[in-house]
């Protein structure tokens, strides 16, 4: 269930940075949710149990885990974008 919830808070990362800050305007919003959506994905699921201290029962709603999820989501939305006007992707 966690994994469902990193996912779609990765996509409305990129939805919101594609629609509202005009985020990856050349290559559409459905990229900028799929890299906000792995980025999400791979907070919540590697970088948050790192950062914790504290041992989670496995399956249990973590708003720390979701917090990272979001966070490192919007850092690859936002370095994707940097990426590709620096090197022109």
């Amino acid at each position: 269930m966690n994994i469902m919830l990193w996912l779609l808070a990765g996509a409305i990362v990129g939805w919101a940075g594609a629609r509202f800050f005009d985020l990856h305007h050349h290559r559409g919003a459905v990229v900028a949710m799929i890299i906000g959506a792995v980025g999400a994905l791979i907070g919540g699921k590697s970088l948050a149990p790192l950062l914790s201290n504290a041992a989670d029962i496995d399956g249990q709603f973590s708003i720390f885990a979701m917090v990272i999820a979001i966070l490192l989501g919007t850092a690859c939305v936002v370095a994707s974008d940097v990426l590709s006007k620096r090197f022109d992707l």
